[in-house]
């Protein structure tokens, strides 16, 4: 359910992170929820085909932390990347959220796109671990094919940078082409017949 990737090109350099790429999706229907305990209705499918628009619905998955992660002390936490609002729990304990989930339109807060919930150390023991995300997207102004992006659990760094590396890369390649656009248009600007 998880799969194990390091930053970087040599893993013993840099810590490794956890990306979720699939998860059981379950119904969620009451806002007083827990994770769900019985998943036998529920659905084992890639993270990114879990939908929460227009209702609440639950990520569940089983986390194994290795111990090259948590022998070193650094500070891990859950990053959860969606259009979404979100609610994590580790182990069955809520240990954070990012807005208000909720199974109807009314109660529900956005969130923002990105958030990382940072865990206890004694919650970050190695070995086996349930990690449940509650999900609900009532307020998207447009539907959107794939609002679930990104489940990882790692050193909060490294996390950090796996969402603002491509970003980072994106601003530079769009204010390049702002500036390309700048100056041809001042260029014209200035050889203008009008301006002769």
């Amino acid at each position: 359910m998880a799969l194990l990737l390091a930053v970087g090109a040599d893993a013993s350099a840099q810590p490794p992170f956890i990306v979720v790429r699939e998860a059981l999706r379950c119904a969620s229907v009451h806002d007083d929820e827990r994770p769900p305990s019985d998943t036998s209705s529920c659905l084992r499918v890639p993270v990114s085909a879990i939908d929460p628009q227009g209702q609440a619905v639950w990520l569940v998955t089983r986390v194994e932390l290795p111990a090259a992660l948590t022998v070193s002390r650094a500070p891990i936490g859950i990053l959860v990347e969606a259009i979404a609002s979100a609610e994590v729990y580790w182990d069955g304990r809520r240990i954070g959220s990012n807005g208000v989930v909720s199974a109807h339109r009314a109660e529900e807060r956005p969130g923002a796109l990105v958030s990382v919930t940072p865990l206890w150390a004694t919650e970050a023991a190695t070995g086996a671990h349930a990690l449940a995300v509650r999900l609900s997207s009532h307020r998207g102004a447009v539907r959107v094919s794939t609002p679930m992006h990104l489940v990882a659990v790692g050193q909060i760094e490294p996390l950090r940078a796996l969402v603002t590396a491509p970003r980072i890369s994106v601003l530079l390649a769009a204010g390049a082409l702002v500036l390309a656009a700048c100056y041809f248009t001042a260029g014209k600007s200035l050889t203008s017949p009008a301006l002769a």
